[in-house]
C-alpha cells in the first residue's frame, strides 16, 4: 500500500500517487482504488478530502480508526485460521474538469466491505 515515493519499486504496479491505497485500474479498466476503511493509514490528504459519516443523519462522523484495521489470527504451528476481519473500500479517482469544475481531486469512496468471523 506505498506509492512510489515511499517505495519505489512500486512504480511497477501504478502506485503512483497516495500511500495506503492500491490501484486496481488496469485490473478493472476504470480508475478504481481499494483501501483500508475510513482510508486507514492513508495519505492524510486522503481523509480530510471526504467527509464520512456512520448515520443518514450526519451527526456522526467516521473517523479512520486502528480498531477497524483487518487481521487474521492464525495457530503458528498447524497454519488454522481461528479468527479474521476483512475491513476495505473501494474509491474511485474524481478529478474536476472544464465541464465539471471541482475543487476535489481525490477518491471518492464507493463501498466498504466488512466482515469477520471465527
Amino acid at each position: 500500500f506505498q506509492s512510489k515515493m515511499t517505495n519505489p519499486a512500486n512504480e511497477a504496479f501504478y502506485m503512483d500517487r497516495w500511500d495506503g491505497v492500491l490501484n486496481l485500474t488496469s485490473i478493472q479498466g476504470a480508475p478504481v482504488f481499494l483501501s483500508k476503511l475510513h482510508y486507514l493509514d492513508a495519505d492524510p490528504a486522503l481523509q480530510s478530502a471526504v467527509s464520512i459519516y456512520n448515520d443518514e443523519a450526519k451527526t456522526q462522523k467516521a473517523t479512520p480508526n486502528a480498531d477497524e484495521d483487518s487481521y487474521f489470527d492464525i495457530e503458528p504451528l498447524t497454519g488454522v485460521m481461528f479468527q479474521q476481519e476483512l475491513n476495505l473500500q473501494t474509491g474511485h479517482y474524481i478529478k474536476g474538469d472544464e465541464l465539471y469544475p471541482m475543487t476535489f481531486d481525490g477518491l471518492f469512496p464507493i463501498f466498504a466491505i466488512q466482515g469477520g468471523g471465527g
